[in-house]
């Protein structure tokens, strides 16, 4: 009898204890998400504040470096649109800042290969100088799409975990 209170008492304990580390798992996925949102929207708005700077202030901060006038004239429209995606840019290192290294890799070689030389090849064909400008924008709000959508379904994935554990 005392050996089966003993185990009965044990087993009460060992299943308190997981449940609560399942309990604290689930918890964790719904903070680590209201984290990472507000982290993102943080980011987001603080870089928005730092383009719109830089768009309004693109010939004074390129004449910092030079004071060809052609060459401030032809750098303002690259600045500015290297800026456009400046503001959800961090959005790609939210996965690597979760310890996804595949993700991460996948992210970084569309953003840098399979969609950047592409596009190019592409828009060098279709526009000219400024489609050659706005390649790196493009590709960097592409990869960000893909960022978000592995972002949540990598969060999705680990929700379903906690609950199923």
């Amino acid at each position: 009898m005392i050996l089966s209170l003993d185990w009965g008492v044990a087993g009460a304990a060992t299943a308190t204890v997981i449940g609560s580390i399942c309990a604290c798992v689930f918890y964790l996925c719904y903070f680590l998400r209201g984290v990472v949102n507000f982290l993102v929207v943080c980011t987001t708005v603080r870089r928005a504040v730092l383009t719109a700077a830089y768009y309004f202030a693109a010939d004074r901060i390129i004449s910092v470096f030079i004071n060809d006038a052609d060459v401030i004239q032809a750098g303002v429209p690259m600045l500015r649109a290297l800026m456009l995606s400046m503001p959800v840019l961090r959005i790609l290192f939210v996965l690597q800042a979760m310890g996804r290294a595949a993700a991460s890799l996948a992210l970084a070689g569309s953003r840098q290969g399979f969609v950047f030389v592409p596009c190019l090849f592409l828009f060098n064909a279709l526009f000219g100088l400024d489609g050659i400008i706005f390649t790196q924008p493009i590709a960097d709000l592409f990869s960000v799409v893909m960022s978000v959508v592995m972002f949540i379904t990598i969060t999705r994935k680990l929700t379903r975990q906690a609950q199923t554990a």
